[in-house]
């Protein structure tokens, strides 16, 4: 490959920002409405680059800026707005706990 002329300098691109995520089991949902304030809540907060709410999962993940936005604000963002926050690596699925209480009454 060859190249005919000047080559023109490399221009300065934007450095990206810096982009953490924060997943969460949200509780008290029961509708798209519920989704709706949630997501709006976060997209309202300088920093939150992307919001995903799941109501049939009972999840959230948001994606921001950890130089503007701590995790903290996130969870509080969600009380503030009638919902409660649960961690994902606390919450156990029904078909977990249900395992255990077999395994405790076959002993």
């Amino acid at each position: 490959m060859t190249l005919d002329g000047p080559v023109a300098p490399p221009t300065e691109e934007a450095q990206p920002e810096a982009q953490a995520s924060y997943r969460m089991k949200i509780g008290g949902m029961s509708c798209s409405f519920c989704t709706s304030t949630i997501r709006k809540a976060y997209e309202r907060i300088d920093g939150v680059h992307d919001v995903g709410v799941s109501l049939a999962h009972e999840e959230g993940l948001v994606r921001y800026d950890p130089a503007k936005v701590t995790p903290d604000q996130l969870r509080r963002t969600l009380e503030h707005v009638g919902y409660t926050y649960r961690d994902p690596e606390k919450v156990r699925t029904f078909e977990d706990e249900e395992r255990e209480l077999r395994v405790a009454r076959n002993r």
